[in-house]
């Protein structure tokens, strides 16, 4: 896959977890407020941490001062930190790399966001141009919210469209890697391309304004107040999902309220043409919290009514129909029923009993591929992307040539 959305791990030291593989910084952003700042105030304990970061021994994140930068401040008088980094930062304030990481982290309450990411590379976006153009790498680096505190993937669709064509990629086939090609590759043969008998799924967007945020933003709209990293876009006009309207464009880039409780941003939103009431609400007067809380609850309880009834009612149709006729063991479809008694004739041709051993359905002929003709599939699969994994090793190395010469 080619990824068209921009890479970095995103953080603030409130919620994330990126520097659990230090004991020192895991024992201290693992305890609850007010002592996680305390702990980061202590001297000792930061002399502990600037060991134990100056070691990248075996660690999946390494921190370089000189590509942590300060991406996102609460407080307008830092406003000014944006787009700078840690290093730079500490050198003009006199202070240790981590002594300036912190302290800044510090006067924001640990809500300042920072970014740890490599900068801009002419050679790695040749490389990005070439895998876009290559037809057997297909579109995507979205890991669908597995990192929800450090990373957001999810707008390599409108980059794609909005930073890369025409210029790398005509409009045409970008779509087509975001839409048919996907759906053939999984074999979805119901979506993918607008034809009569296909699922109208339908995006309208704003070409000449379509755009995705220069950075991420996080949001606590997760139960128990837990958030996520998420990236703002413009221009999606309307989403259209099996021919219905799902969704019409807000003419404001704000988020929805994460509850109901507040009245007044609920009917703002509501006036903006959204589809749907946050929070679970049926109507504007609704917007109340427990309301919604309740309501979801009250959905959620009849799914399991449903879900505990349809094993009984199968078991109440299968007992109806295996009141048997006790002499000839069979129920009233004509299956034989298993354990029970049925009249026969022995080789004399004298009547006698013998107890069922068959099961009271007939067996069920197989409409699906054996287990042989899987592994047949799987193993031509597994060919094809071999021989993919090669072509791109081949594009790859041919773009770093070039540039060398």
């Amino acid at each position: 896959m080619f990824a068209t959305n921009r890479q970095g791990a995103h953080f603030s030291l409130d919620s994330t977890f990126l520097f659990d593989e230090m004991p020192s910084f895991r024992d201290t952003l693992t305890l609850a407020e007010p002592g996680r700042s305390e702990r980061l105030r202590d001297p000792a304990v930061r002399e502990r941490m600037r060991k134990e970061i100056a070691d990248p021994t075996g660690r999946s994140f390494v921190f370089v001062w000189q590509v942590v930068a300060v991406e996102t401040v609460d407080r307008p008088e830092h406003a000014e930190l944006v787009g700078r980094t840690v290093w730079d930062i500490a050198q003009e304030q006199g202070k240790d790399p981590l002594d300036a990481f912190l302290d800044l982290s510090l006067a924001e309450d640990l809500r300042m966001q920072f970014v740890l990411a490599a900068p801009p590379s002419p050679k790695r976006r040749a490389v990005t141009e070439t895998l876009i153009k290559s037809p057997v790498v297909m579109a995507g680096s979205s890991d669908g919210g597995a990192h929800l505190l450090s990373f957001c993937g999810a707008d390599f669709t409108t980059r794609l469209i909005s930073e890369w064509t025409p210029d790398v990629l005509p409009l045409e086939a970008a779509i087509a890697r975001l839409t048919s090609i996907p759906a053939a590759a999984y074999g979805i043969t119901d979506r993918g391309t607008l034809e009569s008998g296909k699922a109208a799924d339908v995006l309208l967007v704003d070409l000449e304004h379509l755009a995705a945020g220069d950075s991420p933003r996080y949001v606590r709209d997760f139960p128990a107040g837990s958030g996520r990293y998420v990236v703002d876009a413009t221009a999606h006009h309307s989403v259209i999902v099996n021919g219905r309207l799902a969704a019409r464009r807000r003419r404001h880039r704000d988020a929805a309220p994460a509850s109901c409780s507040d009245q007044e941003r609920c009917d703002a939103y509501l006036s903006e043409g959204s589809l749907r009431y946050p929070g679970g609400c049926d109507r504007p007067g609704d917007c109340d919290e427990d309301q919604a809380r309740d309501r979801a609850a009250a959905r959620r309880a009849a799914v399991d009514d449903r879900r505990s009834d349809a094993p009984s009612a199968a078991r109440a149709r299968r007992s109806g129909d295996q009141q048997a006729d006790r002499g000839s063991g069979r129920d009233r479809r004509g299956h034989h029923l298993p354990g029970l008694r049925r009249q026969g004739r022995d080789h004399r041709g004298r009547l006698s009993t013998r107890r069922s051993t068959r099961s009271h359905s007939k067996p069920r002929s197989r409409k699906y591929p054996g287990p042989l003709a899987f592994e047949d599939r799987l193993a031509a699969a597994i060919e094809i992307m071999q021989q993919r994994v090669f072509d791109i090793w081949r594009l790859v190395s041919s773009v770093g040539t070039d540039s060398t010469r």
